[in-house]
């Protein structure tokens, strides 16, 4: 990926980045609209979240929605509630970077499964390793004691 940008000329790399996470659906970088669509539940999530992060002094910027996933990655570097942070990571983030990556369905979709890029689009999009490597390192966060994630 370093390399990638390193020899990328800054307009191209805009430009990807604004092709994968503003144009494609499958890509949008907030977390509730995968897990819940455009609905009532997705309204209530994002409620949820704002008060866990006032509740531990975390500010969120007024343009910005608290489901975005570099804002929810910010809080999780920031917050000692491990507890919390599982239930983020599980409940939230896990699950709707499965749909983000086409593992399953997202609630902004009518099909079966989220639509999987076709397989030579890595060379063109160096976000999908990104992404993956997320999800990696996402899997590896404690359940809580049951072994069981916690519910949000």
């Amino acid at each position: 990926f370093r390399t990638f940008v390193e020899a990328t000329p800054l307009g191209r790399l805009e430009e990807i980045y604004s092709g994968t996470f503003d144009l494609d659906a499958a890509y949008h970088p907030y977390v509730g609209y995968h897990l819940f669509g455009e609905s009532y539940k997705r309204s209530v999530f994002l409620l949820e979240l704002k008060e866990r992060y006032r509740a531990k002094g975390f500010d969120v910027p007024e343009n910005e929605l608290p489901d975005h996933l570099a804002l929810l990655l910010r809080f999780l570097a920031i917050t000692d509630d491990v507890t919390m942070a599982g239930e983020i990571i599980h409940e939230g983030l896990l699950p709707a970077m499965e749909r983000m990556m086409g593992k399953a369905k997202s609630a902004g979709y009518d099909e079966v499964e989220t639509p999987e890029p076709p397989h030579n689009r890595r060379q063109y999009n160096p976000y999908r390793g990104i992404l993956e490597a997320l999800e990696l390192v996402l899997q590896g966060f404690p359940t809580n004691d049951e072994g069981q994630s916690l519910s949000l």
